[in-house]
């Protein structure tokens, strides 16, 4: 308990620091926001963000979830005070002051939970325990979605810059990520290196729940249109490969 009231308390402090040099959306902001209208995020979308800080993120994903509901989670209840104030008034954001480990909650009819720049700042020992708790609250439809510092950004800083690290800032590797999700039941949909403000400083990774293949084909789920496009499109790499291979007959 000392230890994670040591961590509320840093984010606390945290908290002023960002309202005292105003550190609002940036472009990662807007790159997860992006990345979860893509995978589907929309009106009815219901969303478990969890490590929300200052609501940043929480008021993009708000201007699209309008019928549905957020769920806003963050250890820090200087965060939540300020997120409060910060977001206009919306009858669907819940928020809510807990550590993930202690998290609970009676529903898991989430479409999305996101873990943004939060498992580096919870100790190595933990994950496990995260990514089991998180499992509980995914359905078939759900989709966690993460993003980390790549660990060598870490590693770099705590060489070269260690003043700029938090109370825990951990380089998670990606097959420690992996080895955690699988043994709670996930399986990995995409993994991706990507530059924000460097190249490869960012992680972004994502995971739905584990299921029983069941051989459904693709072309039984779409329209008549997309596979008319699809088949044009066919075509059209046919006719490209024709025109820059030579092909023996």
């Amino acid at each position: 308990m000392k230890d994670k009231m040591k961590v509320s308390d840093f984010y606390d402090a945290f908290t002023n620091y960002q309202m005292e040099t105003d550190v609002m959306l940036n472009d990662r902001h807007f790159i997860l926001f992006k990345k979860l209208k893509s995978l589907g995020l929309n009106t009815n979308s219901h969303v478990l963000e969890l490590g929300c800080g200052i609501g940043v993120i929480t008021s993009l994903i708000a201007t699209v979830v309008r019928k549905g509901k957020i769920t806003a989670v963050d250890i820090s209840p200087k965060s939540i005070e300020v997120s409060k104030k910060k977001i206009f008034q919306k009858t669907n954001i819940e928020f809510i002051v807990s550590d993930i480990l202690n998290f609970s909650y009676p529903d898991n009819r989430f479409d999305f939970i996101t873990l943004f720049d939060v498992i580096e700042h919870i100790p190595l020992k933990d994950h496990s325990a995260v990514f089991k708790l998180i499992s509980r609250y995914m359905n078939e439809k759900t989709i966690l979605l993460i993003n980390i510092p790549h660990p060598h950004l870490i590693e770099y800083d705590r060489k070269y810059h260690p003043k700029d690290l938090q109370i825990v800032d951990e380089a998670v590797q990606a097959n420690f990520v992996l080895e955690n999700a699988y043994s709670a039941d996930m399986n990995l949909m995409f993994f991706a290196s990507y530059g924000i403000w460097h190249e490869n400083d960012y992680q972004m990774i994502a995971f739905n729940k584990q299921n029983t293949f069941t051989n459904i084909k693709i072309s039984e789920k779409i329209t008549m249109l997309k596979k008319i496009i699809n088949r044009l499109k066919k075509w059209n790499n046919k006719i490209l490969l024709l025109s820059t291979y030579k092909i023996n007959k």
